[in-house]
């Protein structure tokens, strides 16, 4: 019984560890959540991106006569870019770079615009407790849509007010109005204050107010690209750049504050319910193979946790 007893803890050490996955279930309706779904299949169908929600899959949850609700599986990313904590504490520059990258990638690979770029739709995934080595994630893509005629993704009523560039009032997207709401994103961050880089009148504080300047101008054809957003908030960071010359107290926002202790999602009985029911009639989602990775699905908002292995 001893050597049984071991040899299971043997096998339990050998396991792969538990995948982290938020369940989301949208209040938007069936025409939001098919275009969403839509467009993170076309996103993922050949390459993942590092700076992208991973998407794994749907739940179905059916509770008594009611009509079926789907929710997504995605990688659980407890934070966000308009959190105070993450502007406090995690490389800021560094996590704008890494929206910009992301964008770029949607705009060059596969011809969409996201249309709701702000701070509540980039999750932030701290995969230790060291936030320097926390990992900016572009989600939210109900609003997203591919490219059409010359660039451009006609359409009305979608992102959000004070994020739109001044092309939507029209219905007209391109690339670059992902980059005017960027470029907004970064105004909020700036006049937050939260981050060192934006205490004093640095070099840093400067180089980043001409960025997003470039960001935010009306006329969407003089505005940068998402690749040269990304280009110019890295070079900052180089040595020597103007991310290294801050005033004292900057290190810690750029590489990094002391160690967050974890982060409890909220709980909510109900939602808790429904989602632990909803991943247990997962016939709808993909399965992991034999002895694949146990799945934790951590509530976003006002979901649940619940611990469970994929057989």
């Amino acid at each position: 019984q001893q050597q049984q007893q071991q040899q299971l803890q043997e096998e339990e050490d050998k396991s792969p560890p538990p995948l982290h996955v938020a369940v989301k279930f949208s209040r938007d309706g069936p025409s939001v959540l098919r275009r969403e779904i839509d467009a993170l299949q076309q996103i993922s169908r050949h390459s993942a991106h590092p700076h992208i929600v991973q998407f794994y899959g749907i739940v179905k949850h059916m509770e008594g006569g009611d009509e079926a609700q789907f929710g997504l599986l995605f990688d659980w990313c407890p934070f966000t870019l308009a959190d105070r904590t993450v502007l406090v504490k995690a490389k800021i520059v560094e996590l704008v770079a890494q929206v910009a990258d992301a964008l770029h990638f949607l705009h060059t690979k596969h011809g969409f615009v996201h249309r709701d770029v702000k701070g509540a739709n980039v999750l932030v995934q701290k995969p230790t407790k060291n936030w320097s080595e926390a990992v900016a994630k572009l989600a939210d893509f109900g609003s997203a849509k591919a490219l059409v005629g010359i660039d451009e993704a006609q359409t009305f009523h979608v992102g959000t007010a004070e994020y739109k560039p001044p092309e939507a009032r029209t219905g007209r997207y391109v690339p670059e109005s992902d980059v005017y709401s960027l470029g907004k994103c970064m105004v909020m961050i700036r006049g937050r204050g939260q981050s060192a880089i934006f205490r004093s009148q640095s070099r840093a504080h400067n180089d980043w107010k001409s960025i997003e300047e470039q960001c935010v101008l009306k006329d969407w054809k003089s505005r940068l690209k998402a690749d040269k957003v990304r280009d110019l908030l890295r070079q900052m960071q180089k040595p020597g750049g103007a991310g290294t010359d801050h005033p004292p107290g900057v290190a810690a926002a750029q590489g990094g504050g002391a160690a967050d202790p974890p982060r409890p999602p909220p709980m909510s009985p109900a939602p808790a319910a429904a989602a632990a029911a909803a991943v247990a009639a997962a016939a709808v989602a993909p399965r992991a193979p034999e002895g694949g990775p146990r799945v934790v699905v951590c509530g976003v908002r006002a979901f649940c946790v619940v611990l469970l292995s994929y057989k």
